[in-house]
């Protein structure tokens, strides 16, 4: 517990008093003023952290620690900090408060000042918010975090443990979840009732009804054990995650591709329960309707992988009423699954205030949304045609028996399947006179094998080369590290200074205008001063050609290969790769912009389409984006507005590797770009 002085100690060990440390994150006193220079002794700012929570598939035999969790801080796929808790409430409130905690922890380790805070929970960031941006810290929500999901992985497998995402919570005893008592209770007694009424008689798994509950809290439920091999209950937060995630068709994939929470309470034998758990149960006295069905609670995309008291409560309601809806439709079911005609199904229980929604999804695959749900009226009344046609025809072919759900599943999936074949061939004025399929294979295209639809030709001779920014330069820093022992580096990760001026010395006479890179240095310069050098250096280390071995940088085996005479043009390539598939876009910018990162082959082909005249950005940007959405990311002000930041993070790029060139207008301010020669010679695309 945090001291109740506001000028005692800080708990957290900062050595500073509770009201200028851990206080302010409870609104104990307000943060320092901007006008003192900032927090004391931070060195340096960041651009963004991403954080989070992570369960821990493993078992730690010590009491408190029934639920390992992993907290990890982490900035440009390094983990900064992180801290193992032996188990941590599921309550968004709770997780908030530990996060803000090693945040300001990580902060104080590294002195850095991080300007975003990236999580992937929206009541997290809601939690959070209030606690960090007060002290200069933005709370952003992500859909996903890749840096962090990489180093939870890493994490997980050097444990030893299976390694999987989203991040799945499980506990070794049921008080482990840090649930008040009565609660735990009431669940066993919700979980008894449930395996008593045996609801999978009558429902299979994708006749998974929304449940609505009094709170305004939404669930989709699945009730597993129509085929007899495990039984329990699934709770989906996203209706889509019961339909249509992975996993479905490919057990061996899991939960992967969800995108809401999952709860899941399957019934295990109590004998494949831990000793501890059984001991728990036993001493408790808790109720289990059979030696076979003892409940087991896991948690998949949740908070710190808990469970909140809410869900809990979700829970319990949940087990109870599904029963009731089973037995109140049995008919309707069960005759949906006979007939392959989809059952609507709309009832509220009276006992919870449940409301429940199911629209036959078990025979439609993906059923029809009910209206408002944004499919267009046209596409809807299409649908519902061919599901009579096909009804009425397979009606027709068996002389009026009962349908087959197998052969009206399979026909109907034919059907869509040729509808959206043809969809998916059909050209849009939108994506610039490509379909859908063909945007699909560019994004989707693998462009160092000569495989997919982008191509990266090797018709670039070493004379095309030369001049070439993004070619000399790194010729230069590679050749460089390649003497001596290797490249001095500062303790911040930056080349020293006589290694900045080794660079410029040999690079200069070798640029097609040095003046432009270099004519603002002076002796003594470091690397920031010169954007080019630094912008090469990281690219260097996101190639895996520089490695940071204490105090100095050292050429990888694979870079020192790619310095013989004759690979030139594979380097390039290689580097053009890592630096648009592998390298943040947005390194150099003060604005994120992943979804224009995410098209960037698309980008790619437009540019060839349209800029082969003098533009602007500003027409560029209109012509190579694909995604609206992407476009509606931008911002509009005129400091950094979106042809801005489309300059900075892919003209600028492409520039320096020689493959646009750039002007200024005479008479203003507009600068205006168009395509080079190299352009055809390297980039090609094969639909």
């Amino acid at each position: 517990m945090p001291p109740t002085g506001r000028n005692d100690g800080c708990s957290c060990g900062s050595g500073r008093k509770y009201k200028r440390c851990c206080g302010a994150l409870s609104g104990g006193a307000q943060p320092p003023s901007p006008r003192e220079g900032g927090p004391r002794g931070i060195t340096r700012r960041d651009e963004g952290w991403a954080v989070e929570a992570i369960p821990l598939p493993m078992a730690i035999e010590q009491p408190g620690s029934e639920r390992p969790v992993a907290v990890l801080v982490v900035s440009g796929g390094k983990i900064l900090h992180q801290q193992l808790l032996g188990r941590l409430s599921g309550n968004a409130s709770v997780v908030a408060a530990t996060l803000a905690e090693e945040v300001m922890a990580a902060r104080r380790k590294k002195r850095v000042q991080p300007t975003r805070i990236r999580v992937r929970q929206p009541e997290v960031r809601d939690a959070l918010a209030p606690l960090l941006e007060p002290r200069g810290m933005h709370v952003e929500l992500r859909d996903s975090l890749p840096d962090l999901e990489a180093c939870a992985l890493g994490l997980m497998e050097f444990l030893g443990s299976h390694a999987s995402w989203p991040p799945i919570g499980r506990s070794d005893t049921w008080l482990g979840w840090d649930l008040e008592e009565p609660l735990v209770a009431g669940l066993f007694e919700a979980a008894s009732a449930f395996w008593e009424a045996e609801p999978w008689r009558v429902m299979e798994n994708m006749q998974a009804p929304r449940c609505r509950l009094p709170s305004g809290r939404a669930w989709t439920a699945m009730v597993l054990g129509n085929g007899g091999m495990e039984f329990g209950l699934l709770l989906h937060s996203e209706a889509a995650d019961a339909f249509e995630r992975p996993g479905l068709e490919d057990p061996e994939l899991g939960f992967a591709g969800i995108r809401g929470r999952v709860i899941s309470l399957m019934f295990e034998p109590l004998t494949d329960m831990t000793r501890r758990a059984r001991k728990e149960i036993a001493s408790r006295r808790w109720r289990v309707a059979h030696t076979d069905a003892c409940p087991d609670l896991m948690a998949i995309n949740t908070p710190g992988g808990g469970i909140s008291e809410e869900d809990a409560r979700d829970l319990s309601l949940i087990l109870r009423a599904i029963p009731r809806f089973a037995e109140r439709h049995s008919d309707d079911l069960v005759g949906e699954m006979e007939s392959g005609r989809a059952a609507r199904l709309r009832w509220t229980d009276a006992e919870s205030g449940i409301s429940f929604h199911y629209s036959g999804e078990a025979v439609l695959d993906a059923g029809l949304p009910e209206p408002g749900d944004g499919l267009p009226e046209a596409i809807r009344a299409e649908l519902q045609q061919m599901l009579e046609e096909v009804g009425r025809t397979l009606e027709a072919e068996g002389g009026g028996e009962p349908l087959d759900p197998d052969e009206f599943r399979a026909r109907v999936n034919e059907h869509l399947g040729t509808r959206i074949d043809l969809l998916n061939a059909t050209p849009l004025e939108e994506f610039g006179g490509l379909s859908p399929a063909q945007v699909q294979g560019l994004l989707s295209s693998d462009w160092g094998r000569g495989t997919g639809v982008l191509r990266l030709k090797g018709d670039l001779s070493t004379a095309d080369l030369a001049g070439v920014q993004a070619h000399e330069g790194m010729q230069a820093l590679l050749a460089l590290a390649n003497e001596g022992e290797g490249l001095g580096r500062t303790q911040a990760g930056n080349l020293r200074v006589a290694a900045v001026e080794g660079w410029i010395a040999r690079v200069r006479p070798n640029l097609e205008d040095p003046d432009d890179i270099v004519h603002h240095v002076r002796d003594g310069c470091r690397e920031g001063d010169v954007p080019l050098l630094h912008w090469l250096r990281v690219l260097a280390e996101v190639a895996g050609w520089l490695e940071p071995r204490g105090g100095r940088f050292i050429l990888a085996p694979e870079a020192c290969e790619l310095l013989a005479s004759g690979r030139e043009c594979e380097r390039y390539a290689l580097l053009f790769e890592t630096c648009f598939r592998r390298f943040n876009l947005g390194y150099e910018s003060s604005f994120e912009w992943p979804d224009g990162q995410h098209q960037v082959a698309f980008t790619l082909y437009r540019l060839g389409e349209t800029a082969r005249e003098w533009q602007t950005a500003g027409e560029l940007l209109r012509r190579a984006t694909v995604v609206p959405t992407a476009l509606e990311a931008l911002p509009a002000g005129k400091v950094d507005g979106g042809p801005l930041v489309f300059e900075m993070h892919l003209l600028r790029p492409l520039e320096r590797f020689g493959l646009l060139e750039s002007r200024r207008d005479p008479g203003g301010s507009a600068r205006f770009h168009r395509l080079t020669p190299r352009w055809d010679r390297f980039l090609g695309f094969a639909w």
